[in-house]
């Protein structure tokens, strides 16, 4: 098979052909084209033929693949089975055809309002210069955008403001949603409609079209890129950052690396996932659950990877099987009991072991371990996280175009192993591919007349490593279990379960839900002039088990823009507020009141292990 047909009949498995024809915008929003990386993605639009015909569609007939891509990425993708069905459609389809002529750059029909949003990729400048801003904010993740978007409302015309990624502007908006390919949203439990924590995360959520908890990161990347355009925001893309200080207390500027430009702001934002400006700063951090005694322990890892062609009642008839099969169900007994080598333990995971899925508005949760221990016994490994591998009861976001989003692979490393997979890129190793690649075969092994793919990320879910502790006040695990902050002193409600999704060496007891106020001093360095909004800054104890919720640090963000933008106009640092007058403050902004509702666990349950 050519490698100009692979590439086509790759495509044309995963439904990224629309009948009959396909504008560019159908395309790059297709389950397929996301899962190539950016300069893939460059070539494919590249490459397409007569798309700025009469009506601006792309026939099927008309394609022009791109012959370089990465061959390996795309053979590690899909099993030989796969390959062999899908040449029947290729065979059979004499309308598509190959052609070796490449057309002019149709980049500019990707993102038609690029120009517009004010985009620059530094990587090659070496003009030496000077920028002056207001406020810098560093990272592509969406805390940071909260940040950004609420400190413009803020400060209205009258503020300059920047957003400076180290992605190439070809690349999605969003960080862990994007590169990481985190779909299903871990909200705000505060009540069963999942109320947001926040306007900002709730206005996100609606012009990312979330029903309720699954979010398609190409309508996140829009939804992020309109809010940008929309506040006049800068967006400096491809540059790396290097602080250079004052003194200990605070930024003087910073410099782009590989470049002649410098930046200067009054304030500096620094939402990375893992504090990477406060760190090169000289803030002071720790690893792992370091608070808790335990550093070379912290949480999980998990590979979120995508499957296409496979329907939610294909889904419930693999689990009947499963569960439906009295054979299969006591082996999954005898393997639970022996590989937890803990009785209590595994009859706690037994407890629910005959319940089916739960099917909402636009997901599914699994009640029972059955599925994941049926993949353990077919591939003969422990189910056992300290055994490093284990298939998690499936959080699963239903995407458009036939797609799921599965979160429910979990790699236990210790913390100076996540470290490296960090500096490696935080790619998906080998073995994770290889197991991705296997768990596909497992799916396509219970229908063989149905062909599924399976889609790998470009990048980890890396739950949690390093928190600052550098701050003005840590939030700990025992004042979140308290109910937080009085309302005097907090800025929002938050509830989430004290999910250490797999257990923390050295700890063990079930953890509870807590509803909590939160503030924003946590976020607040000993540099002056230095915010960390992520999951990565002050929280304590087993606080980093609710802190490394998206939802939580992007209501964080949007209380921090607030304060940034009072900053500049008051020619004060950051660390000059509270979260008393910004919470009045966002209010006004807003013209919404902000209600608290935290809620104090003392003598509900044993908060001993959650110091």
């Amino acid at each position: 098979m050519s490698f100009n047909k692979l590439i086509l009949l790759f495509i044309q498995a995963s439904n990224l052909f629309i009948p009959n024809s396909s504008s560019l915008e159908e395309i790059s929003s297709s389950p397929l084209f996301s899962s190539f990386n950016k300069e893939e993605q460059k070539n494919i639009l590249h490459s397409l033929s007569k798309a700025g015909g009469i009506d601006g569609k792309v026939s099927q007939s008309e394609w022009l693949i791109y012959q370089k891509f990465n061959k390996n990425k795309l053979q590690n993708a899909i099993d030989e089975s796969s390959f062999n069905a899908i040449d029947e459609i290729i065979k059979n389809n004499n309308r598509i055809k190959i052609l070796d002529n490449f057309t002019a750059n149709l980049i500019a029909k990707e993102n038609p309002e690029a120009d517009q949003t004010n985009q620059k990729d530094l990587s090659t400048q070496n003009i030496k210069q000077e920028k002056v801003y207001d406020i810098v904010v560093y990272g592509n993740e969406l805390p940071g955008i909260a940040v950004a978007v609420m400190a413009s409302r803020k400060l209205k015309e009258k503020g300059k403001i920047v957003v400076i990624r180290q992605n190439k502007e070809s690349e999605l908006f969003g960080g862990l949603i994007a590169q990481a390919s985190l779909s299903y949203l871990d909200r705000n439990q505060i009540d069963s409609n999942l109320t947001p924590s926040s306007y900002f995360f709730q206005e996100f959520l609606i012009k990312s079209k979330v029903k309720k908890v699954a979010l398609d990161k190409n309508l996140a990347n829009q939804a992020i890129r309109e809010l940008l355009k929309a506040e006049n925001i800068e967006i400096i893309n491809n540059a790396e950052l290097k602080p250079i200080l004052k003194n200990e207390n605070e930024i003087d500027y910073l410099e782009i690396k590989n470049s002649n430009i410098t930046i200067k702001a009054h304030s500096y934002i620094d939402a990375t996932q893992n504090a990477d400006l406060g760190r090169e700063a000289g803030l002071k951090y720790t690893i792992g659950f370091e608070t808790l005694g335990f550093p070379n322990s912290t949480l999980p890892i998990t590979p979120v990877f995508e499957t296409v062609g496979l329907s939610i009642e294909d889904l419930k008839a693999i689990e009947k099987k499963i569960l439906n099969n009295p054979v299969l169900m006591r082996r999954i007994r005898e393997k639970i009991i022996c590989d937890c080598q803990d009785l209590k333990y595994s009859n706690w995971l037994l407890q629910n072991l005959n319940n089916e899925m739960f099917i909402g508005i636009d997901y599914i949760d699994f009640r029972s371990i059955a599925f994941g221990a049926a993949y353990h016994l077919y591939k003969n490994k422990p189910y056992n996280l300290k055994k490093g591998f284990l298939v998690d009861k499936p959080n699963i976001a239903i995407l458009p175009n036939n797609r799921l989003s599965w979160n429910t692979f979990l790699y236990k490393f210790d913390s100076l192993e996540v470290q490296k997979i960090i500096n490696n890129g935080s790619h998906p190793t080998n073995i994770m591919l290889n197991e991705i690649k296997s768990f596909n075969s497992w799916l396509n092994s219970f229908n063989e007349s149905k062909k599924i793919l399976t889609l790998p990320p470009d990048e980890l879910y890396i739950r949690h490593l390093v928190n600052i502790t550098d701050v003005i006040a840590p939030l700990t695990g025992k004042q979140i279990a308290r109910g937080g902050f009085s309302p005097a002193n907090a800025v929002g409600t938050f509830s989430y379960y004290f999910d250490v999704r797999g257990g923390i060496e050295g700890m063990s007891g079930k953890m509870p839900k807590a509803t909590f106020n939160f503030g924003i001093e946590h976020t607040l360095s000993r540099i002056n002039n230095l915010a960390i909004v992520s999951r990565s800054a002050g929280y304590y104890g087993l606080a980093p088990a609710i802190g490394r919720i998206l939802e939580l640090n992007t209501s964080i963000g949007a209380n921090i823009g607030i304060i940034a933008a009072l900053a500049t106009e008051r020619n004060v640092p950051i660390q000059s507020f509270k979260s008393a007058e910004t919470k009045i403050a966002m209010e006004h902004t807003i013209g919404l009141i902000t209600p608290l509702k935290g809620l104090d666990l003392l003598g509900k349950v044993n908060i001993q292990n959650i110091h």
